[in-house]
């Protein structure tokens, strides 16, 4: 549970005194979010049930919600696929910043425990430049040499540094 991994990360959780003004803040947040949705012109969205919960739980009218599927990059339709062998299928790749929410708890966990294991795995992480120190920090320092930290890469770039990764972990806890 969210709950458990906090308390394995040390996060902590709002407590006697700071849980008034967390309180105020959650609800000053979901006014915004509120506001948002009902005076914005319309919605894009990437999947139907984004535009359900848009619907369902703000009353967003359905028409004012447009959902606009993502599509791949041209170049990518354009590259040859590399074929699998045994150094891509060690190659593990994720992509995304270092947040709680994201499931980082689960994909260091999962990736420290994949490096240790196997020696001649790798670890491929784009995030943004400013959380490269911290995404480090939940790595065992042991695989660190085995882990590559990138960002800020073209779609051509992307599309390389995935093409030569046998495995994509996308842990996430919520994606809205």
């Amino acid at each position: 549970t969210v709950r458990s991994w906090q308390r394995r990360l040390g996060i902590r959780w709002r407590t006697a005194l700071r849980a008034v003004p967390g309180h105020v803040v959650d609800l000053g947040f979901r006014r915004a979010q509120r506001l948002v949705c009902r005076y914005s012109d319309g919605h894009a969205v990437m999947s139907s049930e984004n535009r359900d919960w848009l619907v369902e739980k703000h009353q967003v009218p359905r028409e004012r919600v447009a959902v606009i599927a993502q599509a791949v990059p041209e170049d990518y339709l354009l590259t040859p696929q590399r074929s699998f062998d045994d150094q891509r299928l060690r190659h593990i790749l994720t992509v995304g910043q270092v947040t709680f929410y994201k499931g980082i708890h689960a994909l260091t966990s999962a990736v420290n425990r994949l490096l240790v294991e196997d020696h001649g795995a790798r670890f491929s992480w784009v995030c943004p430049t400013g959380q490269h120190e911290e995404a480090l920090a939940l790595l065992d320092p042991a695989v660190h040499p085995r882990c590559h930290l990138l960002s800020g890469l073209s779609n051509r770039d992307m599309i390389r540094i995935a093409d030569g990764c046998g495995i994509f972990l996308f842990p996430s806890i919520t994606e809205e």
